[in-house]
């Protein structure tokens, strides 16, 4: 009830830090971003329990946000295809992005072609926390382009650019 009652008194809340938060649940989390319609800047990194209908309605409901960095820890198959949904969401419907964090260690060429397609205002693109990530010559080269400020884990930006 706590969280319910700053988010409602907060409406014009521009900037929001929720890192690693183990009771921030969906329903909770729903409920309270769709009081910010002003949030400018997102941090919710490490919410195992947030899904792609989370990130949807912030989407759909913060209209003005500019600024997203999320990420987490993959342990099952299930995570890694419930995050990859999540990429999509926000490419889907988060049009207004300037800067996006994504650490993890599940990310596919798709989901950055979704997230260059979909987001197409985007000058920062932050993916060193991911791993497991390659992209071919011809995105990369879209990449740089596209994106002022791109970085990718230090192994693969050493193999891109020797």
């Amino acid at each position: 009830m706590f969280f319910y009652f700053d988010f409602y008194r907060a409406i014009h809340l521009r900037n929001i830090r929720l890192v690693d938060c183990d009771s921030l649940s969906d329903e909770g989390f729903i409920e309270a971003i769709k009081k910010l319609p002003q949030l400018e800047e997102l941090d919710i990194s490490y919410n195992f329990y947030l899904s792609k209908d989370s990130f949807e309605t912030v989407g759909y409901c913060c209209p003005l946000l500019k600024s997203l960095k999320y990420g987490w820890i993959i342990h099952t198959r299930e995570e890694s295809i419930r995050r990859g949904e999540v990429i999509f969401a926000i490419a889907n419907t988060m049009p207004g992005l300037r800067n996006l964090k994504i650490s993890g260690d599940v990310l596919s060429s798709d989901g950055i072609i979704a997230i260059l397609n979909g987001c197409r205002l985007l000058e920062s693109l932050d993916l060193r926390g991911s791993c497991g990530l390659f992209l071919n010559k011809d995105l990369w080269n879209r990449c740089h382009e596209e994106i002022k400020d791109f970085r990718l884990p230090l192994q693969l930006e050493s193999y891109y650019s020797g």
